[in-house]
C-alpha cells in the first residue's frame, strides 16, 4: 500500500496512532526516583523520530525532564528535516555508541533495520530500552515501553460505547495494513464490540485513509467524505490514526453536518483535534504518544543501573483520553472568528 519505505515510516509515526487501556499491565522495574541516584551523569542517547511534532515534542520533553530529575547526562537526537528515517536514526545510534553513550534510547520503527548497531551496543555492554515499537530481537533490549495494542482496542470500543450510549452504526478509518499496530487495534476493537454492545454496528471493511502512503489530509479527507457518502447510515466513525479523526471531521464539515452529528473519536492530541473537540466536530481522542513514553523509558534506564530492572522487561503505559471536559490544548488555541 505505500509508495515508498519512508512513508510507511511515517505513517508508524503519526500513528503508533493508537494505544492502550488505563489497566494495562506494566512489568515491575522501581518507582520513579525522586532525585539523581548512584547512576547520576552517565551518558544516555535518546534517538528519536520526530523533535517538532506536536506529539514526539512532549515525548521528547518528558524524557529530558526525567533525566534531569534522575542526573542523567541526556542528549536528545533526530533524523534532519523531519524526516523519521530509519537509516539515520540508525546512523545517529552508531554515532551515539562511538561517542561513548552508556545508556540507549531507540524508536526501531523498522525493527530488522536496527539488528546490527543493537548487537554493537549489546557487545559493548550499553543497555538499551525499545520505545514505541518493539526491538525485531528482543535479546537486544532491557526492556520494551510502550502501548498494549489490544488493550487499545478494549479501551476504544468502551469509550465509543460512552459516546453513543452503546448504539450506533459505526465506520472505521485506519492507515493501511502495512501499520500492524492499527490492524491489531482494529482487530481487538471489533470483537470487543461484537462481545459486549450489540446495539452497536460495524458497517463494512475497515477504509485506508492513506492509500498508497499519501498523508495529505485534503486526499485523507476526501477519502473520509467518499466513505461517509456511500454509508449515510454511519453516524460514529472511529479511527486508530490521529489523522482518521481529523479526516472524518473535515469531510462532515464539507458535507454540512452539524457538530457532533456524527460521533468521531480518533487517536492522538495534535492541536487540530484540540480545535476540533472544542468545537464539538470531534467527541474526543485516544492519546498514546505522549509522557509516559518518555518517563517510564528513563526510569527503566535508571532500575537497570541500579540493577532492579526485570531484565527483558514489557513496560506498558496508559493512554489519555481527551474530550470536551480535559481538553488543556484548547485553552492556547485563538477564538473562533464570529
Amino acid at each position: 500500500m505505500r509508495k515508498s519505505r519512508n512513508w510507511a515510516v511515517l505513517a508508524i509515526v503519526a500513528l503508533l496512532i493508537a494505544g492502550c487501556s488505563s489497566a494495562a499491565t506494566t512489568a515491575p522495574t522501581t518507582a520513579p526516583t525522586e532525585g539523581p541516584t548512584a547512576a547520576a551523569k552517565k551518558k544516555v542517547t535518546f534517538v528519536a523520530p520526530l523533535i517538532a511534532d506536536a506529539n514526539w515534542a512532549g515525548v521528547n520533553n518528558c524524557v529530558q525532564s526525567q533525566s534531569d530529575k534522575l542526573g542523567f547526562d541526556v542528549q536528545i537526537v533526530a533524523p534532519i528535516n523531519e524526516t523519521a528515517s530509519t537509516a539515520e536514526m540508525v546512523s545517529l545510534t552508531e554515532q551515539a555508541i562511538a561517542a561513548g553513550a552508556e545508556g540507549l534510547i531507540v524508536v526501531p520503527l523498522v525493527a530488522e533495520s536496527w539488528n546490527d548497531v543493537l548487537a554493537k551496543a549489546k557487545e559493548k555492554g550499553i543497555p538499551v530500552i525499545a520505545m514505541g515499537v518493539d526491538t525485531g530481537k528482543p535479546d537486544q533490549r532491557n526492556a520494551f515501553v510502550g502501548t498494549d495494542f489490544d488493550a487499545f482496542g478494549v479501551q476504544s470500543a468502551d469509550v465509543v460505547a460512552e459516546a453513543t450510549g452503546g448504539k450506533g452504526v459505526i465506520g472505521i478509518l485506519y492507515s493501511g495494513p502495512e501499520t500492524t499496530n492499527q490492524v491489531q487495534s482494529i482487530k481487538i476493537f471489533r470483537q470487543k464490540v461484537a462481545e459486549k454492545y450489540p446495539d452497536m454496528k460495524i458497517v463494512g471493511d475497515d477504509t485506508i485513509i492513506s492509500p498508497g502512503g499519501n498523508r495529505d489530509l485534503v486526499k485523507t479527507t476526501e477519502v473520509a467524505r467518499s466513505f461517509l457518502t456511500a454509508n449515510p447510515e454511519v453516524n460514529t466513525i472511529w479511527s486508530p490514526d490521529g489523522q482518521g479523526g481529523i479526516a472524518a471531521a473535515n469531510a462532515a464539515r464539507e458535507m454540512g453536518k452539524k457538530p457532533g452529528e456524527i460521533t468521531i473519536i480518533g487517536a492522538d492530541y495534535l492541536p487540530k483535534v484540540a480545535a476540533d473537540i472544542a468545537e464539538g466536530w470531534q467527541y474526543g481522542s485516544i492519546a498514546f504518544v505522549a509522557c509516559p513514553w518518555g518517563e517510564q523509558s528513563v526510569d527503566a534506564l535508571d532500575a537497570h543501573f541500579k540493577g532492579t530492572l526485570e531484565e527483558g522487561a514489557t513496560i506498558y503505559t496508559p493512554n489519555i483520553v481527551y474530550t470536551k471536559d480535559n481538553n488543556p490544548k484548547a485553552s492556547t488555541l485563538p477564538s473562533p472568528a464570529p
